[in-house]
């Protein structure tokens, strides 16, 4: 591998870009497999919509979807066996002994999801309107895209797993009411300034939702080989999710991940363990002003995470051997966040 630099004050003859024997050293080439077969997604699905009354329509469904030839990277050159008269802790000996490691790009990932979809959608008397949607889906893969290195080149599926986007369960419920105030509404219906400045024209609405944390990795500490490429996972052996009792200082059951022996690859730490669920709240008032027969100002007052709970998260991934393994370290979600805005529109 080489990298010529080149200066227009000290131009470089063509015949000298590039030089004999280049050194490899602290070189970490990429390459592409021979053979790069295009991706393929296929998507499925089926959906029954059902109208239940003149407010109200019912849709149940099923989608799907299957990626086949996905592309990932691993390590090229990846040591797999032993060189003679070594003792070492993790395969030393490459395929191509003159070069080291090799970010090498193949088309062979695959992965798959499914998911139940319900939906109902009411619109109330007065023009409001009530949505609330629920979701019950898997998604598995063996790479979440192709920007992580596999940990074992020669087996590729032992890191197949559920998706860094899986969530199981997924409610949202979201509404939009005027508020019956004003000429012509129940309250205050007076057409008089004031009603029409003050009372008139508000309008609330908000948005809920409740899902399942998504999946967090347990890393260790690669025994497997003596390359420098991938993240090695830890080897899961138990339910990290029973047994123990459940604190902010141990989300999970720390002692049902395990560092590997040498020369092996960890099953079962990548995505083994859940975040905490998400469940949140955001509410709006907005009123609208009708300047002239063009022009209108649009008042809004948000509150986001308006209950003011705190959603507690672990880190991206943790190393088996962390002390603050099991531990909520952090939030997913900001505090109470509360904005005024003024919008001019003609």
């Amino acid at each position: 591998p080489q990298a010529p630099t080149f200066q227009i004050s000290n131009p470089t003859l063509t015949e000298n870009v590039f030089v004999a024997n280049p050194s490899a050293t602290g070189q970490v080439p990429q390459t592409l497999s021979p053979h790069m077969p295009d991706v393929s997604v296929t998507e499925y699905n089926l959906f029954v919509e059902q109208k239940l009354n003149e407010r109200m329509v019912a849709t149940l469904g099923y989608a799907g979807e299957g990626g086949r030839h996905e592309s990932v990277r691993l390590n090229g050159n990846q040591p797999n066996s032993i060189a003679a008269g070594t003792s070492p802790t993790g395969y030393n000996q490459r395929p191509l002994s003159y070069i080291g490691d090799v970010f090498a790009q193949y088309n062979i990932a695959s992965s798959n999801s499914n998911e139940l979809q319900a939906k109902l959608d009411t619109r109330l008397n007065g023009g409001g309107r009530i949505l609330a949607s629920y979701a019950w889906s898997r998604a598995f893969n063996i790479e979440d895209g192709d920007r992580f290195t596999l940990p074992d080149a020669y087996h590729t599926r032992l890191t197949y797993a559920l998706a860094a986007w899986d969530r199981p369960n997924a409610f949202a419920l979201s509404a939009v009411y005027p508020l019956p105030f004003g000429p012509g509404q129940r309250f205050a219906n007076s057409s008089g300034y004031f009603t029409r400045l003050a009372v008139a024209g508000w309008q609330i609405s908000g948005i809920y939702r409740a899902a399942t944390g998504l999946p967090v990795s347990i890393t260790q500490t690669s025994v497997l080989n003596t390359g420098s490429l991938g993240t090695a996972f830890a080897q899961k052996t138990c339910d990290p999710g029973s047994g123990f009792t459940r604190t902010k200082a141990e989300w999970f059951n720390k002692a049902c991940f395990a560092q590997t022996a040498a020369f092996t690859a960890g099953v079962g730490g990548r995505a083994g363990v859940r975040n905490a669920p998400t469940n949140n709240l955001d509410i709006g008032f907005d009123k609208s002003f009708l300047l002239t027969e063009k022009q209108q100002l649009q008042f809004r007052a948000e509150a986001f995470n308006a209950f003011n709970h705190p959603q507690f998260s672990l880190p991206g991934s943790i190393a088996v051997s962390s002390t603050s393994l099991g531990a909520i370290t952090g939030t997913s979600h900001s505090m109470r966040t509360m904005q005024l805005a003024l919008r001019y529109s003609f």
